[in-house]
């Protein structure tokens, strides 16, 4: 096998060791580590035309990125990059393979906030009436950015109960 594939392979592995550590510790600076060992990996099989190890790494790095609920996909991620980088090691390349399921769940778009849909209900009724010479459609065009306002200001104000990704205690320590 060519040196800089082995090197690579070894490298990957232990970064990928790390991400996967730092995924299982949970908690926000955990998964940042996780990340930023992913875009290592993407980094350096990027560099040496590795495209497959470049997509799953990348994949797995916006998953950790959308927060606890795609952690189950990104490990996914992890576990086949994992077996792409035991393919390396074993045969000197990748083994070819689709990873569009990974590609599709990282680059999937969430939901607007109930704050941005409000903005948008706002902003089209105003286009639709600029005048809004109808007391009952100003009074509507009213209440929609007040509550667009409210739902922001909650938003800043309310700390979470707890930081993403932090584990649940057990309870009270004695």
């Amino acid at each position: 096998m060519d040196q800089r594939l082995s090197d690579f392979a070894g490298q990957a592995a232990a970064r990928l060791n790390a991400a996967e550590s730092a995924l299982i510790r949970g908690g926000a600076p955990q998964a940042q580590i996780a990340r930023a060992a992913l875009g290592a990996i993407a980094a350096s099989a990027a560099r040496i035309g590795l495209s497959r190890c470049e997509t799953i790494a990348h994949a797995g790095a916006e998953l950790i990125a959308q927060g606890e609920d795609a952690y189950p996909m990104a490990l996914r991620g992890l576990m086949r990059l994992r077996e792409v980088l035991d393919a390396i090691a074993a045969g000197g390349r990748e083994p070819p393979g689709a990873d569009d399921d990974l590609v599709a769940a990282a680059t999937q778009t969430l939901p607007p906030s109930i704050a941005d849909t409000l903005a948008q209900a706002r902003e089209r009724l105003m286009e639709i009436a600029p005048g809004a010479r109808d007391p009952r459609l100003a009074a509507i065009i009213d209440r929609l950015a007040d509550l667009s306002a409210e739902i922001g200001h909650h938003r800043q104000d309310e700390a979470p109960a707890k930081p993403p990704g932090a584990r649940r205690s057990k309870g009270p320590r004695p």
